[in-house]
């Protein structure tokens, strides 16, 4: 069975020669730069061999829209309105 007719027979409640995974993580350090993202995503998908991939972009994506900026310190207070928003 590939990758895919296992996850659709899963989706289908169909029987799979074994129940589809994944995992994932983000990238801090090159999630910035698409190419950098795509293949760091790519190799770790293809080292764990998992049935399906979630990309995922920098942590800070949702808020940069409504004025925040992400901090180079991690916790809470890595992410601060931008100035004059506050």
């Amino acid at each position: 069975m590939t990758k895919l007719e296992r996850v659709q027979a899963a989706i289908r409640r169909q029987p799979t020669d074994r129940t589809p995974y994944a995992f994932w993580r983000h990238f801090p350090d090159v999630d910035r730069n698409a190419a950098a993202l795509a293949q760091s995503t790519l190799r770790f998908h293809e080292r764990y061999d998992s049935d399906f991939l979630k990309v995922t972009p920098h942590g800070g994506y949702a808020v940069e829209d409504w004025g925040c900026v992400e901090g180079t310190e991690s916790g809470p207070m890595a992410i601060v309105p931008a100035r004059g928003t506050a």
